[in-house]
């Protein structure tokens, strides 16, 4: 079976919108479309949302990787 495209979507809930602001923001910086891919943050009240879109030769893969990048991100911004 070949896959033709992933997208992805991480929704991470806050109760505190000066945190949710902030990350967004953060996670923003990293935002772009390219050849293969895109990845996209926006904020909705308290929740962060980060899409994730791959069609290059192999979706699965690229998806993955941009989402590990975000979680990095995550990690390293101290979220839990």
């Amino acid at each position: 079976m070949r896959v033709l495209e992933v997208n992805a979507v991480l929704r991470i809930s806050l109760s505190d919108p000066l945190e949710a602001r902030s990350i967004a923001t953060a996670l923003s910086a990293d935002d772009e479309s390219l050849h293969d891919s895109s990845i996209k943050t926006s904020l909705t009240g308290l929740e962060v949302v980060v899409e994730v879109r791959h069609w290059g030769s192999s979706p699965i893969r690229g998806a993955r990787a941009l989402l590990d990048d975000v979680l990095r991100v995550l990690g390293a911004l101290g979220v839990q």
